[in-house]
């Protein structure tokens, strides 16, 4: 659970990766979609996401994609951030 969706997108041993795209879909059932690239520390930030559950989407060439799940939520800890690990594949 986080208050807004940020976070950094990292390849595991070798740390951050820029020009990932990441997309958010809801809240809910919405088919709303939110995207945002990573920065060059592997950085990114959907603002003015509406309180609910999203689904995400994070892909790169060369790596696989990851899908996951995430709940904004005023209520969530001003600390909380997304964190992506993707492996190296196609």
């Amino acid at each position: 659970m986080v208050r807004e969706a940020t976070g950094v997108v990292r390849m595991k041993d070798y740390g951050s990766l820029e020009g990932v795209l990441v997309e958010f879909r809801g809240p809910d059932d919405s088919d709303v979609l939110t995207s945002k690239l990573t920065d060059k520390k592997g950085r990114f930030r959907a603002v003015g996401l509406s309180p609910g559950t999203y689904k995400f989407n994070a892909t790169k060439d060369g790596f696989q994609s990851v899908a996951g799940v995430v709940v904004v939520s005023p209520k969530a800890k001003r600390s909380a951030s997304i964190r992506i690990d993707m492996p190296i594949g196609v």
